[in-house]
């Protein structure tokens, strides 16, 4: 068989040898303004790419794209990402982030997070954390909060204050089926107090008093019982500046 035979082997869009300057069928490019940005319609840009079907593209190597002005990316289905090993974001400017719908992220590691300027969070809407492990929060500087209304239920609340404690309420309720209390020292100072007292039982196994000086006014001091007894196996009282001790 000889090597040139005068036949086609591969068939061309243009048969004719003599009218092989005249260009396939354009389908939807616009041959007037092939050089013009708007050469490929729906695009913009000098450079562009139009596809009508799927795309694939494989990189063996390493792949670096340096874009010196802006870049956009719409998707106008479904986007996923994965990345196999570690990802590293650098923002130097900037960063904004606006979800319409729902935000779910589950972190499996650690989740460690810094912040070295202001931080403002708004909730519009209702917030629920579930913490099923302890929770530990250290505030080293000063901590201020502002609560229209506060519910909180305890099983078991143990607080420690290593300095003084101030607290200013207007008006204050305080229901408990149990309350037991432990002081080392405690001092108090009333302006006004109003009790307001069902039944008050109180029990007592020691109590000693050290006062320097106990003043007492009352306009009218008045008590009112079917039954009023009161035992005292001894009292020692001391006037000027000593010592009130009744067992």
């Amino acid at each position: 068989m000889p090597v040139f035979d005068a036949s086609t082997k591969t068939k061309t869009v243009v048969p004719d040898p003599g009218t092989d300057k005249r260009l396939a069928p354009s389908g939807s490019l616009s041959w007037g303004g092939i050089c013009s940005p708007v050469g490929l319609a729906g695009t913009i840009g000098v450079d562009v790419r139009l596809d009508h079907g799927d795309s694939w593209s494989q990189i063996t190597g390493n792949e670096t794209i340096n874009i010196l002005e802006n870049e956009r990316v719409t998707v106008f289905g479904n986007g996923y990402l994965t990345v196999q090993q570690n990802q590293t974001t650098n923002i130097v400017g900037n960063f904004y982030e606006t979800i319409v719908q729902s935000y779910h992220e589950t972190i499996v590691g650690p989740h460690v997070q810094v912040n070295i300027g202001i931080r403002n969070n708004t909730f519009v809407s209702p917030k629920t954390e579930v913490h099923s492990a302890p929770k530990q929060t250290q505030e080293p500087a000063g901590w201020l909060q502002y609560i229209a209304e506060n519910t909180k239920v305890y099983f078991y609340k143990f607080d420690i204050i290593l300095g003084p404690k101030l607290q200013f309420a207007l008006f204050e309720t305080a229901i408990s089926l149990i309350k037991l209390e432990a002081y080392g020292m405690k001092g108090s100072g009333v302006g006004l107090q109003v009790q307001l007292v069902c039944l008050k039982m109180d029990v007592k196994l020691s109590d000693n008093r050290i006062l320097a000086m106990a003043l007492k006014v009352s306009a009218l001091n008045g008590h009112l019982g079917p039954i009023d007894m009161q035992g005292v196996a001894l009292k020692l009282m001391e006037l000027a500046f000593g010592v009130n001790q009744v067992i």
